[in-house]
């Protein structure tokens, strides 16, 4: 036994020092672990957008209004798939719904100059504001972006634009021709001269003239006589002037590309003697 007696302790120390070294080799190699993060989408961002502060309207045309904001993406600008503007009067809902022609207006943006890696300009360009453009209200603009993930930002610049009113009118005749006269007689047929609002609000219309001047002589400018009917004789219809006299006619403000219109009725008496030939003259219609 005490042969032996040392022998096992020989075999103790020496499995200790197995251990201890196979322990110093697995904590002593490298050991590598893979490491994960996912990081999440964000929405585009817009800046408030910068318009014009007021419009003035053509006269039965469009007029243009622009708008621009910042586009910023953190994920690359190149992740926008497209930038849209709206161009409202305030009491209109935005919505996504198509153009009304006086109250609202639709637009796909520009994208201009970078200003860095994830920010660009965009420009909206409005080209088709109506000359009846609804100018009862201000008006607001809408900004907004989309990315590939179909995540959308927007801002809205509130009250930014006046439009201004427009009081206008197109006569669609291009003249009043009363035809061939005998002397001494008048127009049984009244001749009609349609006028179109061309403006952003019901209009008046003042009708003045001057006299007809004949190959011969004259006719003097209150023997043009106008109504609101083609119905009435000519001797009961209201002799032109040759100052601005309102004409009782009203037109209302259009709120379509239709447009809307309204007629005076003309005739004219030709004097017994003293005049002959060609005779021209000119009306003039003014909207107020």
């Amino acid at each position: 036994m005490a042969d032996i007696k040392p022998i096992l302790i020989g075999a103790v120390l020496f499995l200790a020092v197995v251990l201890m070294w196979q322990v110093a080799t697995i904590t002593g190699f490298q050991v590598t672990r893979p490491s994960n993060v996912t990081i999440g989408a964000t929405a585009p961002t817009v800046t408030t957008p910068v318009c014009g502060a007021s419009i003035t309207l053509s006269a039965c045309a469009n007029t243009t209004q622009f708008c621009s904001a910042l586009v910023t993406d953190l994920e690359g600008h190149e992740d926008v798939t497209g930038v849209n503007a709206t161009f409202y009067k305030d009491a209109t809902t935005v919505g996504d719904g198509s153009e009304i022609a006086d109250e609202r207006y639709t637009v796909a943006c520009a994208k201009g100059a970078a200003t860095n890696l994830t920010t660009y300009n965009y420009t909206c360009s409005f080209t088709t504001i109506r000359y009846f453009a609804d100018t009862t209200d201000t008006w607001s603009a809408r900004i907004a972006a989309t990315d590939a993930g179909a995540l959308t930002g927007s801002t809205t610049s509130t009250d930014c634009t006046t439009i201004n009113n427009l009081t206008a009118l197109d006569v669609v005749e291009t003249n009043i021709n009363f035809g061939t006269q005998t002397a001494g007689t008048n127009t049984t047929t009244f001749v009609a001269e349609k006028n179109k609002n061309c403006g952003s609000k019901y209009m008046s219309v003042n009708v003045k003239g001057v006299d007809m001047t004949c190959t011969t002589g004259t006719i003097p400018v209150a023997w043009l006589k106008y109504d609101l009917t083609n119905a009435t004789a000519w001797g009961s219809a209201t002799s032109l002037t040759t100052g601005d006299v309102n004409s009782s006619l009203v037109v209302i403000r259009s709120q379509d590309d239709l447009g809307t219109n309204g007629s005076t009725y003309w005739a004219i008496g030709i004097p017994l003697t003293g005049v002959k030939g060609a005779c021209n003259g000119t009306i003039t219609f003014t909207a107020v």
